[in-house]
Formats: C-alpha cells, structure tokens, sequence
C-alpha cells in the first residue's frame, strides 16, 4: 500500500506538470514514508507512462497545464538589478503560503465540525461554492478595470469583456472566469513587449485576485470536494508575484526591462514552496513543467527564500498540519519541536540519575526495575562516565538470566541472552519474567524443555485469544520468533523439538554450532 501511494503521488504530478523526475522528487520528500531503489524504481515508472499517455493524449503532443512564452532568458545584468527585487516577491509569496496554511489550520480546528454528518458537509460545500461565485463577481465588478487585450494572445481567445465596451477585457473576469491552466500561462508569459504595450493585467487587478483567491482558497480547502491545492497555489502565487512584477516595471526605469512574467514565476514557485516546504522537487517539477530552464536560478532563488522565509514563521507545511490534527495518525515529525532547541538533557532526565555499573549487583538492578519507571539506563564505568545505555527489557533479561548472565559465562549463553534482549521490545505479547516459569530452578532457567512449556501456555492463551475476537489480534511474526528462539536454546542444550536424540551427550561445540544456525534469522 506504501509503494501505491509512493507510486501514485508520483504519477498524478508528473501528469499535471509533464514532469516525471519532479514528480519522483516530490513523491520522496512529501508523500513516502519508506523509500528504497525499488520505490523509486516504480515510482519513476508510473510516472514516465503517465507523462507519455497524458502528452497522446493532449492535441499539440504536449504534456502538461503549464504554457510558458515570450519572457527572455535572464541576462547576468538582470541578476545584478534584479536580485533584491526576486527575493522580495519570493518572501512576500512565501508569507502568503503561511498564512494560509495558519488560517486553513484555525478554520479546520475551530469552525468546521470534525465528526459531522453527510448533510452538513453537503451544506459546507453549498455555502462555499455560493460564496465563491459571488465573490468572483463582486471583485470583477468591483475591482476589475477594462484593457486592451494583448495581440500576441488573440489567437488563444484571451480575456473575458464582462462589463466592457467591444475591444477591451476585464482583467479581474480574464483571471477569475478563463480557464486556470489558460490564466496561470497568460500571467507567466507577460515578457518582453515594447515599452507601454498592454499585458491585459494591471496590478490593481491582479493584487484584487490575489486577495480575494487566498480568502476562497482558504474556504474550500477541507471541503467534502476531491480537489487539490497545487493549482491552486500556483495561481495564487502567479497572481501575487505578476502584481509585483507589474508595479515594479511602472516603477523602475525603462533601461532595466522589467519582465512581469518571471515575477509571476518566482511568485508561483515560491508560494507552493511555502505551502508545501518541499525544495529540490520544487526546482524539477517547474523547470519541467514550463520548459524554462533558463530560469533556474530564478526558480532556486524563490524556493530558497519561501522555505527560509515560511519555515522562521511556522514549521511545518500543509500536509504535516493536517497530519498533526488527524487524531487518528501517530505523526512524529523528523525534526524536534523549537521548544526543545534550549534545552539540554539535564531539564529533561530525572535527578538524581538512576545509573548502572559496568558490573552491577543484582539486587540493586531489582532496585531500579521495581522502584522506577524510567525505560533506560545509563552505563557508566568507576569514574561515573557514560559508556553505554541499558534499555529496561534488557536489563530485565539479564537479571532473570540469573548466573547465565554473570561474568565468566560461556560465549554462547551470552549469545542467547543477547538474542532475548534483542527481539524482547519487538514481541506484542509480554516476555516471560522470569523468562521461564517460576518453578524451574535458576540452573535450569535456559533449559529448551521450560521454554516449551512457556511456548505451549502461551499458544493456549492465543488460541483462546483467537477464538474469542476471531484471530483479529494474532500477530505471526511473534510467533515465528518464539519458535526460533525455543529452536535456539534447544540446540544449546542438545534437545529438540519432536525430534529424536541420540543417547549420547553433544559436545559444547556442537550446542553452540546448532545455536549459531538457528540464531541467523534474528541477526
């Protein structure tokens, strides 16, 4: 199930963006929790083919929702100008994606029932889409201003009149009411035109889509609708950053050439970098998406200072907030919360410290395991410096190994009991403490005839486990671990089980021999 979800998080971007190696990125660092060259090998698969059938598929042969046209590669003098103005953009839509990661978290948490029933997610979702569409209206009317639209995209039906004499646009309505993949294309294609040529955007208009987009965005994510937010996002941010880019080419002198466009770019990019905290995928996925390779220094600027930017704010990304409150998920994040980056092990150990000795006494090992709680140990030598840690369960093994377990024992017993503390934390049902049952004498605790007869009493407490709950709990890996060890032990002792014996006793080598061959499925 692990590899479907790797596999299919993989293909689905690859087959909106026509970006198979981005979408493998992406599958790594947002959507696997285990990965391995044959996850990446499948993973790779899937996508490649679900670039391939997506671009037989589409009339041009293209793969892909994102077109990409008319902005000029960046120059060196571009970066010597630009640079401060590319960090800008791409921290300004870095803290967009925070905040609607915050507010998408608070409505989730606070407004919007957890456990409601299907007719209040029907009426969520009415609510919303009413609100969407009069909002879409409202800013059109409101905000929209009427432009001439570009010539160079006549040919692709662009601009929505709404409200606006024959031969101009409304510039709101173009980017509300078009096609999103055709809008988001329009916004990154803003390029190099002549001095005072029309865009058919204005930024007034597209800082009203930018505001009015994150409050529906905001609204509609977590309804009872099978939509994402990866275009979303992308919208949003090319909506955010082609404001900028267009204030700043009305702002800044005409000798640096301002192209919108790519401002529209670094804003979509670094938006889902916000949203989403993923970095190098980011990179891959709108090189591959726009075919804009020129532009990846642009492109890493912006997913550099997004991840920089919205990491200082808030921590963690869309998919890992919803983690955190999805009760019925135990998330660990792979990095430990801010709260404990001042502390040291002294504010949180117990003091004094419960410590054991290289060579430790058993009653004060009882001591600890009976007057404590703590799940480990710290080993320390004579001078009370740390030289190991003992965990409780082997600790615990130790002590009922009684003089097995003591200085001076053969190599093989104490490769026996290592065994025990090995796999003792791994086993659902509880060890037996002592490890074998009470009236078998500490000579004997290693014996392979009381280790059968701990084996057989809990095989009956299974079975009647079993029957009781219809074998839902049965574990088989515990009980193929069991068998092993029992198999072990009996080898160390020269018994078996339902195996005849010769009446001659095995050598000492012989036991550990046939220990040695049982012990290596566990090692």
């Amino acid at each position: 199930q692990r590899e479907f979800v790797s596999a299919g998080a993989a293909a689905g971007l690859a087959a909106a963006f026509g970006a198979p190696i981005g979408g493998v990125l992406f599958s790594l660092e947002e959507a696997s929790s285990y990965w391995s060259r044959k996850v990446m090998w499948r993973s790779f698969v899937c996508a490649a083919a679900a670039t391939i059938v997506l671009a037989l598929c589409m009339e041009r042969g293209n793969a892909g929702m994102l077109f990409f046209g008319g902005v000029r590669p960046v120059q060196p003098r571009d970066y010597l100008h630009q640079l401060p103005f590319f960090v800008f953009a791409a921290a300004a839509a870095g803290v967009c994606g925070v905040v609607f990661n915050q507010l998408s978290h608070v409505l989730a948490a606070h407004v919007r029932p957890r456990n409601a029933g299907i007719r209040s997610r029907l009426v969520e979702c009415a609510v919303v889409s009413v609100t969407t569409v009069a909002l879409r209206f409202f800013a059109a009317q409101r905000f929209g201003s009427c432009v001439d639209a570009s010539p160079a995209w006549e040919a692709d039906d662009f601009g929505v009149r709404f409200l606006c004499p024959v031969g101009k646009v409304n510039d709101v309505a173009t980017a509300f009411f078009s096609s999103p993949n055709k809008a988001i294309g329009w916004m990154l294609s803003m390029g190099e035109h002549a001095w005072g040529e029309p865009y058919g955007f204005t930024p007034a208009g597209l800082g009203a889509c930018c505001g009015f987009y994150l409050v529906m965005m905001i609204a509609a994510y977590g309804t009872a609708v099978p939509g994402g937010i990866f275009m979303p996002s992308i919208f949003l941010g090319a909506c955010g950053g082609g404001a900028l880019g267009l204030c700043f080419r009305e702002l800044l002198p005409e000798s640096w050439d301002i192209q919108p466009g790519l401002y529209a770019l670094i804003g979509a990019t670094a938006m889902l970098g916000g949203v989403f905290r993923s970095s190098i995928s980011l990179v891959v996925i709108m090189v591959e998406g726009t075919g804009g390779i020129t532009f990846v220094f642009c492109i890493i600027v912006a997913v550099v200072v997004s991840n920089a930017v919205s990491s200082w704010l808030q921590k963690h990304g869309v998919y890992h907030m919803d983690l955190h409150r999805n009760d019925n998920v135990a998330y660990l994040s792979g990095e430990p919360p801010r709260k404990l980056a001042l502390l040291t092990a002294k504010d949180l150990m117990a003091s004094p410290v419960s410590c054991v000795a290289e060579t430790e006494r058993r009653s004060r090992a009882l001591t600890l395991l009976t007057e404590t709680s703590h799940n480990g140990f710290p080993v320390v030598d004579p001078r009370g410096r740390l030289v190991g840690m003992c965990l409780r369960s082997q600790l615990s093994v130790l002590i009922h190994g009684d003089k097995h377990a003591a200085p001076g024992s053969h190599p093989g017993v104490r490769r026996a009991l290592d065994t025990y503390m090995r796999v003792a934390h791994l086993r659902r049902r509880p060890m037996p403490r002592p490890l074998l049952p009470r009236r078998y004498p500490p000579a004997t605790a290693l014996s392979a005839a009381a280790l059968a007869e701990y084996d057989r009493e809990m095989s009956r407490r299974e079975r009647e486990t079993s029957g009781r709950d219809g074998g839902k709990n049965q574990s088989p890996g515990e009980d193929r671990v069991g068998l092993l060890l029992n198999d072990a032990f009996a080898a160390v002792h020269g018994e078996g089980r339902g195996r005849a014996h010769d009446d001659e006793e095995p050598s000492e080598e012989d036991r550990y021999d046939r220990y040695d061959r049982h012990m290596r499925p566990l090692r």
